[in-house]
């Protein structure tokens, strides 16, 4: 069964230099996408919003920790583990988010 090993080795090595680059494959295919964002994103570290992109929901936080209203369009910078980083598309004025109930 070693030799069997040894002897397929040379074809997965070919294959697997045949393969596409990995980074569109799973969560990382989100990259460089747009979405909006669907629940208020704070700029305290840790106040994680939700943004849509495409038929997904996903938690969000921004790089430079702004505050992102409902609504602002978003673009995805990195994906780590189940929480998007993202950057605005176009500026966004100060707002004030709503006080917790």
């Amino acid at each position: 069964s070693f030799a069997v090993f040894l002897g397929f080795r040379p074809l997965a090595r070919r294959l697997d230099a045949a393969l596409p680059d990995v980074a569109g494959i799973g969560s990382n295919r989100l990259i460089g996408v747009t979405g909006s964002v669907i629940s208020a994103i704070g700029s305290t570290p840790g106040a994680a919003g939700m943004v849509r992109v495409g038929a997904e929901d996903w938690r969000a936080d921004t790089v430079d920790e702004i505050a992102l209203p409902v609504g602002a369009r978003v673009r995805v910078l990195e994906v780590r583990g189940t929480r998007l980083v993202v950057e605005p598309v176009e500026p966004v004025g100060p707002f004030q988010l709503s006080e917790p109930r």
